[in-house]
């Protein structure tokens, strides 16, 4: 009864930790589109901030020339940088789409978006997809700490 009742616990264990970190892996298409968003955000944000820098609307009508030319670069190099970054991951197949974020990612834009993103349950295949991959790895990465941690106290055969 003692082994039996063991192995149930074992595969329940191996079970949640499959489902939580299949979960948690589905996020992934949500949080890239909630990241994708905010980008959009801050994209049109710094489209407005150089086109005011540009018509020189107040404060920025009061600042240098020399000193104008220079906020108007930076302002221009964040919106190309931020077009590039936006366009990549909206352009990149939904199945890759996390990792077009991941190389592109800006993290400040990302922990914002972090901190205001709500888990969902996507059923698209893509998030189906990385949920069931995230569900490999943890049956996978389980199977091998809890073997690690057996193997000691296994009996040696003959």
């Amino acid at each position: 009864m003692g082994r039996w009742l063991l192995g149930r616990i074992d595969r329940l264990a191996g079970s949640i930790c499959a489902l939580v970190l299949g979960l948690g892996a589905a996020q992934a298409q949500g949080f890239a589109l909630a990241y994708l968003q905010r980008l959009g955000g801050h994209l049109d944000e710094a489209r407005r901030l150089l086109d005011q820098i540009r018509i020189g609307v107040a404060p920025y009508d009061q600042v240098a020339q020399p000193a104008r030319a220079a906020l108007e670069a930076a302002a221009a190099a964040r919106v190309d940088e931020l077009a590039v970054a936006r366009d990549a991951v909206a352009a990149a197949d939904p199945f890759l789409r996390p990792l077009e974020l991941l190389r592109r990612v800006d993290p400040e834009i990302a922990r914002a978006t972090w901190a205001d993103y709500v888990p969902t349950l996507p059923v698209e295949p893509a998030s189906l997809t990385y949920g069931l991959l995230g569900m490999v790895v943890a049956w996978l990465v389980y199977d091998a700490i809890t073997g690690l941690i057996i193997w000691p106290f296994r009996r040696r055969a003959g």
